[in-house]
């Protein structure tokens, strides 16, 4: 799959799923993510993973943003 493919997948997909979990799925569904965002070295790449998720869905992307020390307005910008 064309990674532009795959992160449009990945974007639709995330609000739907994340919606549907319980408190404590969604928990390890950020811890999850997060664990694989901490082996990124590139804080611009990082910091653009988070900003997709932050457009995916809000909540699931601040999360995300706070796990792994992400500025959410940093992030929201990198994506512009």
């Amino acid at each position: 799959m064309h990674p532009s493919l795959l992160l449009t997948a990945i974007m639709e997909r995330t609000p739907e799923i994340y919606r549907r979990l319980d408190a404590a799925a969604g928990t390890r569904l950020v811890q999850n993510l997060a664990g694989d965002l901490e082996q990124v070295k590139n804080a611009t790449v990082k910091t653009r993973i988070v900003g997709f998720m932050l457009q995916a869905d809000e909540e699931y992307g601040a999360r995300l943003a706070e796990a792994v020390g992400v500025s959410p307005d940093a992030a929201r910008l990198a994506v512009r």
